[in-house]
């Protein structure tokens, strides 16, 4: 799995190595284990725009998991 742009502000692309043919879930999680915002991925594909939420600037770790998948990425925010 890809993100980006890294470090992001308001927006990212997650592009993943292979396409997705069942449903999934993206998780935005601070360095704490709180997760923020999750996004459920429920079309078939390889690439998604998600709308971040207002963060504080800093690290954070980007979730996906699904019955295909379980992969996470650090994520900065600016």
């Amino acid at each position: 799995m890809q993100l980006f742009p890294n470090p992001a502000s308001d927006q990212i692309t997650i592009q993943l190595s292979r396409s997705l043919s069942r449903k999934a879930t993206v998780k935005l999680v601070s360095y704490q284990g709180q997760v923020l915002h999750a996004y459920e991925l429920n079309n078939i594909g390889q690439s998604y725009k998600l709308n971040l939420p207002t963060l504080a600037k800093g690290v954070y770790l980007v979730l996906i998991e699904g019955e295909e998948m379980r992969e996470h990425v650090k994520l900065m925010i600016q």
